[in-house]
């Protein structure tokens, strides 16, 4: 073994800390716009380039509010190199996410960590049935867009659906169709987002 010691893929480094109050860019960590789907599930596009051009689908970030706040770790929901925009989507469940609810358009986050964990295996696999329920329809989106990238013949129309008392959390605009339960029983609307 050599004498460096091992990186976890799951811990910060100056190199993916990314924090609002050091850096050349005065909107590192810039909220841009915040929807809200539900009472309880928060979406947030952060300005965060360096991140966005980095990230891979599967991964997550953690972000801490200031410098008092806990680290709460979020999947990535998508990201836009061209843009610098990192999307997360949160549950509001503790102390810690009503916090970060807190935060609204024009707030920055003190820090964001990532993107950190092992990315999705990405390849032409054939026919991908790809499920998740409630929050874990957030990060279905990035991995249904690469396996398309990886394999665009192969990849007709696809549909994601979602339900739960609370809503789902949508894919990002510009995804492919969403639905959830209710709709298809034609009940209620939701807050899921659809495109041609």
């Amino acid at each position: 073994m050599s004498g460096e010691p091992h990186q976890h893929l799951c811990h910060g480094t100056q190199e993916n800390t990314f924090s609002s109050l050091f850096g050349d860019d005065p909107e590192q960590n810039l909220i841009r716009k915040k929807i809200r789907h539900s009472e309880v599930i928060v979406e947030y596009q952060i300005h965060c380039p360096v991140i966005a051009r980095s990230a891979r689908p599967g991964q997550f970030v953690i972000v801490r509010g200031d410098d008092k706040g806990e680290r709460v770790p979020l999947t990535i929901a998508d990201y836009d190199a061209t843009t610098g925009t990192l999307t997360l989507v949160m549950q509001i469940v503790g102390l810690a996410s009503h916090k970060l609810d807190e935060f609204d358009e024009g707030d920055k986050f003190r820090d964001i960590v990532g993107p950190l964990g092992h990315a999705s295996e990405i390849e032409n696999f054939g026919t991908v049935v790809l499920v998740g329920g409630g929050l874990g329809i957030a990060p279905v989106y990035p991995i249904q867009r690469a396996l398309k990238e990886s394999s665009p013949s192969s990849v007709r129309g696809t549909k994601i659906y979602c339900s739960g008392k609370t809503g789902c959390a949508p894919p990002p605009t510009g995804s492919s169709s969403c639905r959830t339960t209710a709709q298809r029983a034609k009940k209620v609307s939701s807050p899921c987002r659809s495109s041609a």
